[in-house]
């Protein structure tokens, strides 16, 4: 079975030698393109465990040029693309050394099983020449060209995609994740300003709920008060209807 992430071209079958029992069929070729893209296939497949045989070939496939695969990429790996139905290759050189002899640091072409026609060059807003990729509808071009250093004795060649239809580069992974971070961190901030509203809003709860309890309290004891001042005054009316009593029996004692 194929490894992960290959793609590879049906082996042909060798005859058995007379009066033996015959040979196994060698295995596969297997190639394996740096990126692929392959439309109207399950979400769930990824380039790790993307199978040719049993999902068909990919719509586009990318090969990243080196000192040590170049020839490889452009010659049998192409070809094999071209066989099996690969809509379209594109080719970068990121060696900026010209490894090809041709002069560029990408192109591509669209492939048949008949012929191949380069890519379409086309100039983008920002004055760089990219090429463009029908299958994809963007267009790839070289962004930066860092030369050699004391550490590194290659070009380092950078490729970016542009979207005609709405103008702009796609980002690139830093890109994303700068943007994610800037999500994120925003996200904390609206995080951390709803807690601080929060706390407010606990605190003014807190000290309502406060005032609201010493206001109870001090309605409680207004009531108390003016229970205890009821009970004086009926206390007092008693009062002075037994003194009152007393008065007059006094009066009708010293008149007998």
């Amino acid at each position: 079975s194929p490894q992960p992430g290959a793609l590879g071209e049906t082996p042909r079958k060798r005859s058995p030698q007379p009066g033996a029992r015959g040979e196994t069929p060698r295995k596969k070729s297997l190639l394996a393109p740096d990126v692929l893209v392959a439309l109207d296939v399950p979400r769930r497949n990824t380039r790790a465990d993307y199978d040719a045989d049993d999902l068909g070939p990919p719509d586009f496939v990318l090969e990243v040029l080196s000192r040590s695969t170049w020839r490889h990429d452009v010659g049998r790996k192409l070809d094999v693309y071209q066989k099996i139905g690969v809509r379209e290759c594109l080719l970068f050189d990121v060696t900026g050394e010209d490894l090809a002899g041709l002069g560029l640091d990408l192109w591509g072409y669209a492939l048949t099983p008949t012929g191949r026609r380069p890519l379409e060059e086309r100039v983008l807003p920002n004055g760089e020449r990219g090429v463009y990729s029908a299958v994809l509808g963007l267009v790839a071009y070289v962004a930066a060209r860092e030369p050699p250093t004391a550490g590194n004795e290659t070009w380092a060649l950078t490729m970016r995609w542009h979207d005609p239809a709405t103008g702009a580069d796609i980002p690139d992974y830093d890109q994303l994740w700068e943007r994610e971070e800037r999500a994120l961190a925003g996200e904390a901030r609206a995080l951390a300003g709803e807690e601080r509203a929060l706390a407010v809003a606990q605190t003014e709860r807190t000290r309502t709920e406060a005032e609201r309890t010493r206001a109870e309290a001090a309605e409680t004891r207004a009531e108390a008060a003016e229970t205890r001042t009821q009970t004086a005054e009926r206390t007092a009316q008693a009062a002075r209807r037994r003194i009152a009593e007393l008065e007059e029996r006094l009066r009708r004692h010293a008149g007998s």
